[in-house]
């Protein structure tokens, strides 16, 4: 994975001792090899972690050139072969290579016209000497860090915020906005909980001179239809050719290769695309699957089935490569990874009742010498889209005709699918008022407070609808009439880059996701909405890339996917003592009793359930409410310096 971090005082002071700080903070990163350079006022480190081969010969910050430039760069870049054959590199050249002399290379080429070239996940910053200048930049889907910080008198920069924080000159703060905007799952640009530390936006370069920063997009999301195929057979075959290359590239590893597979058709076609692509190599896949304790048979929310188990095995016997191994839950509980997941996250986790299966599958492929993990996390908006957003687009553009045939197919395809595909249709088009006193009476419980602890005094005080507003989300979760909108503003929703950073440093374990490659990612997003639900069916072209590749039942169910970790609540149970001990420690912070509705938690300690843990009413205030205050809270205390 590796880490980064740069310093420039504008004052020429010399930043040897500063950057040396820096890169001690971050060797958690990076804990195969550290190093550092410094010229007067400027300095850069480094932190590198051997995840793939030509990482043992890397060393940085990396010279190049003839003098005029200092790199430091972490990440993986998976088009190599093309950058070489567009830098005129002989094959043996490139052989051996570290990622980090190849996009020196591209650098020297093309200076910043370089970047928009480079496929992969990566962050990296470099000092032109000969212009003056620290340039930084991030992968288009931001999948590694890279966080700044700007005064009067310097500019940092890191993969994490504990980097900066490394400095005197930066002071730990955390930023109330910042706790409301992620309580509410906001999405924007403007993430991370500390004031002053700003996460550079995916796909952008920033350029910093003494006399302040100039930040530039090099990649945005392709327009709404702006690459037509022409035909389903013909986007079929270009999503296999570009999902094949997307996984292909990511195998390039130190250690094994794993898959997480669930039921769903996201993890299982990534698991069967890297099963048929090892295979002819001679090389197998371990498959992991998270299942409840043996002798649960509840099933989850809505009614979906429990036990991913049986749907995830159906997928991993039609290859003979597969080793598929069933994780089942240890005697934890939900608050035993916090601590770990703050320090190594610098981040409350998003879903702190994942961390007990997600922990769990990372400490046994660590066992298994596997270091690379592949997900499909982000399928949903690109492969396995369902397309139901061509209905109210057709009807708001005048497309009756159309419609009718659509709706039709709909109505024969799925139970109950006339009525889908009206409300689909209709319910994004009426008024927002008009939205919500339908929601009002089917109790869909959309308002933030039953499903977030954010303290209501405090969200009226920072205006919570006025921040939703500026990111653009619809807190009532009303329909999208636009489905390309809507799968950005999921895909910019969460940042996944401090998690991956957290598991990596945490169990030595790259999380990599072909479902968000570029590549995979601008092609699903510039095709035609018509191209994921036609003739009634759903996620239409995955379903026929799927056809010979995933079983019937992974690609027909006949009923709704897995529900994760289902037995959540008997950890929760374990712990109840602890959750009550944690919220009394959480009134002694000023900042934990502003922002969370502490009150709240505490009735919810009371009022423990004996039963309806699969409810809608009952799971919004214990696995997310509930959980995610406490990890909220568990970061406040961390941050301001309470006791662990």
């Amino acid at each position: 994975m590796s880490a980064v971090s740069a310093i420039w005082r504008f004052d020429g002071r010399p930043v040897g001792d500063d950057i040396q700080r820096m890169t001690s903070a971050l060797r958690m990163y990076g804990p195969d090899g550290s190093d550092a350079w410094s010229e007067g006022g400027v300095g850069l480190g480094h932190c590198r972690m051997n995840l793939v081969p030509e990482d043992r010969g890397d060393r940085q910050p990396r010279t190049g050139g003839d003098g005029t430039m200092v790199l430091s760069a972490a990440g993986r870049l998976d088009n190599r072969d093309e950058l070489g054959r567009a830098l005129g590199l002989e094959s043996a050249a490139q052989k051996g290579m570290p990622d980090s002399e190849l996009l020196l290379r591209v650098l020297e080429a093309w200076g910043e016209e370089g970047i928009p070239r480079l496929i992969g996940s990566f962050a990296f910053a470099y000092w032109d000497r000969r212009r003056h200048r620290l340039i930084c930049a991030r992968d288009a889907l931001g999948e590694y860090g890279l966080h700044y910080y700007r005064s009067d008198s310097l500019f940092a920069v890191a993969s994490m915020p504990k980097g900066l924080h490394s400095l005197p000159d930066i002071p730990k703060r955390i930023d109330e906005l910042r706790i409301a905007r992620a309580l509410l799952l906001l999405p924007g640009r403007r993430g991370g909980l500390f004031s002053d530390i700003i996460p550079l936006e995916p796909g952008s370069v920033l350029t910093a001179s003494s006399t302040g920063i100039e930040i530039r997009r090099y990649w945005d999301f392709p327009a709404a239809g702006s690459r037509d195929p022409g035909s389903e057979d013909a986007a079929v075959e270009q999503l296999r050719e570009l999902l094949d290359k997307a996984v292909q590239c990511r195998f390039r590893a130190i250690g094994g290769i794993g898959s997480h597979l669930s039921s769903g058709m996201d993890s299982g076609i990534v698991t069967a695309t890297a099963a048929r692509l090892l295979a002819a190599e001679g090389q197998r896949l371990s498959a992991f699957t998270s299942v409840p304790r043996e002798g649960y048979d509840a099933r989850g929310l809505d009614g979906r089935p429990g036990d991913e188990g049986p749907g995830a095995a159906a997928v991993a016997a039609m290859y003979p490569n597969i080793d598929h191994h069933l994780v089942r839950p240890e005697e934890r509980t939900p608050l035993e990874g916090l601590d770990m997941a703050v320090q190594t996250m610098d981040h409350p986790p998003v879903n702190p009742c994942n961390l007990m299966w997600g922990d769990e599958i990372a400490r046994q492929a660590r066992a298994k010498r596997i270091t690379v993990m592949l997900t499909g996390q982000m399928g949903n908006m690109t492969v396995s889209y369902h397309g139901r957003e061509h209905l109210p687009e057709m009807l708001r553009g005048g497309h009756i005709g159309r419609w009718l045939l659509e709706v039709f197919h709909v109505a024969r395809n799925r139970p109950r699918g006339l009525r889908m595909a009206v409300g689909t249709s209709l319910l994004p088009l009426v008024p927002r008022q008009v939205w919500r006193a339908y929601d009002r009476r089917r109790k869909d419980m959309t308002d933030p407070f039953t499903y977030t602890a954010l303290a209501p005094e405090f969200a009226r005080e920072v205006d919570y609808r006025a921040l939703a507003a500026d990111a653009n989300w619809n807190l009532d979760y009303q329909p999208w009439v636009d489905g390309h909108s809507m799968r950005i503003a999921v895909l910019e929703r969460v940042d996944l880059s401090s998690f991956s950073a957290g598991y990596r440093a945490a169990f030595g374990v790259d999380h990599r996701d072909p479902t968000m490659d570029r590549r995979v990612v601008e092609f699903c997003l510039a095709l035609p909405t018509r191209y994921f639900l036609h003739r009634g069916i759903e996620k239409r072209i995955l379903k026929r890339l799927a056809r010979d590749v995933l079983p019937a039942r992974t690609i027909y169910p006949k009923e709704r996917k897995g529900y994760q970790a289902v037995d959540w609540h008997e950890s929760l149970t374990r712990c109840r003592d602890e959750i009550a001990e944690e919220i009394e420690r959480l009134e002694a912070s000023p900042l934990a009793s502003r922002c969370l509705d502490l009150p709240k938690l505490k009735r919810l300690v009371d009022d423990w359930p004996t039963g309806g843990w699969h409810t809608h009413k009952v799971t919004q205030a214990y696995r997310l409410a509930l959980l995610r205050g406490l990890a909220m809270g568990r970061f406040i205390r961390r941050m301001e310096g309470g006791n662990q």
